[in-house]
């Protein structure tokens, strides 16, 4: 059963940084889209990506505790578990909090750009959410280190 449950995490694990390495690359060629069309198109790819993270952290809890059960573990028994669950919680939230947040802003102002509206403010509106990406990307991987950490020292 215990390589059934490895299997399952690990696939989970592939996704999770198959999104984290895809968000990244697809975020370049959106900033260097030619055209709005091009860059809402990317916009939308980039929001359908991020779907599979949450897919992603429900195969990893669910397969990770299902092996800290088969292994003796109780689910807050130890303090590198508590810690990875906790952290891998509050990545999953502002995750999804993030990604649903910063995609919708996006597609909203490069339809209306698509549009025609002449605000002066939303290509700095743009750069704005491109930087809040960056830097959500970023913390992402961080709670991912940390994670890892927390695997391998079993604090």
């Amino acid at each position: 059963m215990y390589h059934i449950y490895l299997l399952f995490h690990l696939i989970g694990y592939g996704l999770l940084i198959s999104v984290f390495v895809a968000t990244p690359v697809l975020e370049y060629y959106l900033r260097r889209a030619e055209s709005y069309h091009e860059a809402f198109k990317l916009a939308n790819i980039v929001s359908r990506i991020g779907l599979l993270s949450p897919v992603a952290a429900f195969i990893l809890l669910i397969s990770g505790i299902l092996m800290m059960q088969l292994w003796g573990y109780e689910l807050f028994s130890h303090g590198w578990l508590t810690g990875k669950l906790l952290i891998f919680l509050v990545m999953v939230v502002t995750g999804a909090y993030s990604s649903m947040t910063i995609g919708r802003e996006r597609r909203k102002i490069y339809q209306e750009l698509i549009d025609g509206k002449d605000n002066p403010k939303l290509p700095g509106e743009i750069l704005r959410i491109h930087n809040r990406q960056s830097q959500y990307t970023r913390i992402q991987s961080l709670f991912i280190l940390m994670i890892l950490i927390f695997t391998i020292y079993k604090f």
